[in-house]
């Protein structure tokens, strides 16, 4: 920790503001998904049918999901079941984790 706070680089430009911020996510352009997603009616994403659940599938399968620490070992089965389903996972964790 103190080897980070003594080798950072101290030329980091400075944050933007709350308002700078909006301005540039205002700016981007939408993705391919985030369309795709726009075209599909809320109900039937949140139907409780087989042809809702295969459609969920669908969606989900070729996705990328950024899990923010890995947990204990135990869920290693979430992971799992997200890469049968077709699932980009990224897990962020120290280097010492059990991922």
């Amino acid at each position: 920790e103190i080897e980070q706070l003594t080798m950072s680089p101290g030329s980091l430009p400075k944050p933007l503001t709350a308002h700078e911020r909006e301005q540039a996510i205002r700016r981007l352009e939408p993705t391919a998904t985030f369309e795709m997603l726009n075209q599909v009616p809320e109900e039937l994403l949140e139907e409780a049918s087989p042809q809702a659940q295969e459609l969920r599938r669908k969606l989900t399968k070729g996705a990328t999901v950024v899990f923010v620490s890995a947990g204990y070992p135990g869920k290693r089965f979430i992971y799992e079941r997200a890469a049968a389903l077709g699932v980009k996972s990224v897990i962020l964790d120290h280097p010492d984790s059990w991922s």
